[in-house]
């Protein structure tokens, strides 16, 4: 295979003469390399992975205040959304800071959960947005609209509070 690499564009072509020097050798050289970037790469997987943990416990705080005060106390699904993300986040906040970035809990507490909250509610925003839309506009039930939405803001969330807020 031949590679012309112009400055305009990439054109490959199919190999036509020859034999390619990628042995095993070569690939097992490159495999190591590649999980070289792993060991740099594994404190931010491992971040992702705590911080949905985290953000599924939140969830659940968050579904099961939403689902009773709509439920039982007979409150708009909307009004009871805002109620369940004050609880939920603040636990988030805490589990957070402490498990997932692993930070001291009175370190810069207010300047942090003054930020964990922004980006929260930036969040927020675009989940009132899609809960609305999905249970008004597309007909689906509140409590699947509310799971749909809370996967569509995870990764604001996510990157907000990893590179603003526990920035280190």
């Amino acid at each position: 295979m031949f590679i012309n690499l112009t400055p305009i564009n990439r054109i490959i072509y199919n190999r036509t003469k020859g034999k390619s020097k990628a042995g095993a050798g070569e690939i097992f050289a490159y495999l190591k390399n590649l999980s070289n970037y792993w060991v740099y790469r594994r404190k931010a997987v491992d971040e992702f992975v705590k911080f949905g943990l985290v953000g599924t416990f939140g969830a659940i705080i968050n579904l099961s205040i939403l689902y009773s005060f709509t439920e039982f106390l007979g409150i708009y699904y909307v009004i009871s959304a805002i109620f369940a993300f004050a609880v939920a986040v603040t636990s988030n906040f805490f589990l957070n800071k402490i498990w997932t970035f692993k930070e001291k809990v009175h370190h810069k507490i207010s300047k942090k959960y003054g930020q964990f909250i922004f980006v929260a509610l930036i969040a927020l925003g675009f989940n009132l947005v899609i809960l609305y839309s999905l249970t008004e506009f597309l007909k689906i039930y509140y409590l699947l609209s509310q799971i749909i939405a809370k996967g569509a803001v995870f990764i604001i969330n996510f990157f907000g509070n990893k590179f603003w807020t526990f920035k280190k």
